[in-house]
């Protein structure tokens, strides 16, 4: 490839950059935002998107279909067009503590954070009951 095309290609590639991906999210009250995204992000930079122009902590997003949307993924991945209306839903965090340590959770959420002392509760690392598909961080103190 001469300097000419390789230039070209890097053209391309800026540009695709650049490009954004702009829908529409709602929630169920009817409350919507537009909002943009680059389109080589994840599902991840639109929920945070979401979050931050709807005001709304702790989001699950759904496709245009109404399947959830894995926020691992790619936008790409999702098959999201530009113009596209997603839904919004807001999960209620709960809380459950003991008299030095707290656990944190959304219900249907994908993880669990746990702090304070972990003769009290707030380390959970060590469990084997069932969270396969839970990420569980922790952060004791003594």
């Amino acid at each position: 490839m001469d300097s000419a095309e390789a230039l070209e290609v890097e053209h391309v590639e800026l540009e695709r950059m650049l490009e954004v991906l702009k829908v529409r999210v709602s929630l169920p009250s009817g409350r919507w935002e537009d909002v943009s995204v680059p389109v080589n992000g994840r599902i991840f930079d639109l929920k945070m998107a979401a979050q931050q122009s709807l005001e709304q902590s702790f989001l699950k997003i759904a496709g245009p279909d109404g399947r959830l949307l894995d926020p691992t993924k790619s936008l790409q991945s999702a098959w999201l067009k530009d113009g596209d209306t997603i839904a919004a839903v807001a999960q209620q965090p709960k809380i459950a503590a003991t008299s030095s340590a707290f656990a944190l959770w959304c219900i249907g959420g994908d993880k669990v954070v746990t702090w304070g002392s972990s003769f009290h509760g707030g380390d959970i690392s060590a469990l084997d009951v069932g969270f396969s598909l839970l990420s569980c961080q922790s952060q004791s103190s003594p």
